[in-house]
């Protein structure tokens, strides 16, 4: 989960590369081949590219960045025209952790190593992978979907804004957002459907019978209760289902932030309740957060803001 912000996003496919500076945050995909990354702190100035293959074979000529000699070569290029070289640059690679990625992911290191740029990071795994250029860091989310439909926004997005007791459930096209305070937003996500929802409680219980009236998403355990519902319409179980947790926040450095507190302990009771599988939080504090949820890729994006209110004395 990184920061929600307006920086330029760029997707690399397999066989891609990519030079930027800081402003800039490249997705790809770890399904096959290895991602290479270089960075240099210093100028926030980095580079990726995701090869397919160790060295260039007749079959592999010819289409870009697809072998890890000619990626590299290329990457260090493309460095050079900003006025830099090797030095100063650090390294993290990411292997597809399939057959033969162990290997893989040795020689690349053993391969920039006796460049002389010392390897930071060497992983392997799988999923949807960020590199953020103005820190350097990079993110992998080993939940993610298949190498088919992951990453790329899709073309046309829907976009949901959910005011205080507000909640929706949809399909890949959709990015939810909130602004959440005392508030508590759940995100829940099927890696395999590419459905979710999300959901923006203002109070953990009615605390009287519901009786016949009809359920309230004011409410953490109705607003919960009501995209379960919406699960157990499209066939899956809250197990399938990826949730995150987000909210809580004390909005005043003096007074009753009880609300806030009650809130986040239901919000943990209620999704160990109905079995969910959890994917994370991000609960309590001070301050309001912004919240978007992309249901595409399973990612949630968040930014902070300060206290409201008066000081204390």
């Amino acid at each position: 989960m990184n920061g929600f912000d307006d920086r330029l996003e760029i997707y690399l496919s397999p066989g891609e590369l990519h030079v930027g500076s800081a402003g800039t945050r490249v997705r790809s995909l770890l399904g096959d081949g290895v991602v290479i990354i270089l960075w240099h702190g210093g100028k926030s100035l980095g580079g990726i590219a995701h090869a397919s293959a160790l060295r260039a074979s007749s079959t592999t000529r010819g289409g870009g960045a697809v072998c890890v000699d000619d990626a590299l070569s290329s990457l260090r290029s493309e460095l050079g025209v900003h006025g830099t070289n090797a030095h100063g640059f650090v390294a993290k690679v990411f292997a597809f952790d399939g057959a033969g990625g162990r290997e893989l992911l040795r020689a690349v290191r053993d391969m920039l190593v006796a460049a002389g740029i010392p390897v930071q990071a060497a992983e392997s795994g799988r999923g949807n992978l960020l590199f953020d250029l103005d820190s350097g860091d990079v993110w992998l989310e080993r939940r993610g979907p298949s190498p088919v439909r992951a990453g790329r926004a899709p073309s046309e997005v829907l976009e949901v804004y959910l005011h205080p007791g507000e909640w929706y459930f949809g399909d890949a096209g959709t990015r939810i957002k909130t602004l959440l305070g005392s508030c508590v937003a759940f995100t829940l996500w099927h890696p395999a459907r590419l459905t979710g929802g999300m959901c923006h409680y203002m109070l953990p219980t009615r605390g009287t019978p519901r009786g016949v009236q009809a359920m309230d998403g004011r409410y953490g355990d109705e607003a919960l209760a009501l995209l379960v519902e919406q699960i157990v319409a499209t066939g899956s179980r809250p197990s399938d289902f990826v949730a995150k947790m987000f909210g809580g926040g004390a909005m005043f450095e003096t007074g009753d932030n009880g609300v806030a507190a009650d809130n986040v302990a239901a919000a943990r009771s209620l999704l160990a309740l109905h079995g969910f599988d959890a994917g994370g939080d991000c609960l309590g504090g001070a301050g309001h957060r912004n919240v978007v949820f992309d249901v595409w890729s399973g990612e949630t994006w968040l930014r902070r803001g300060g206290l409201q209110g008066r000081r204390a004395a």
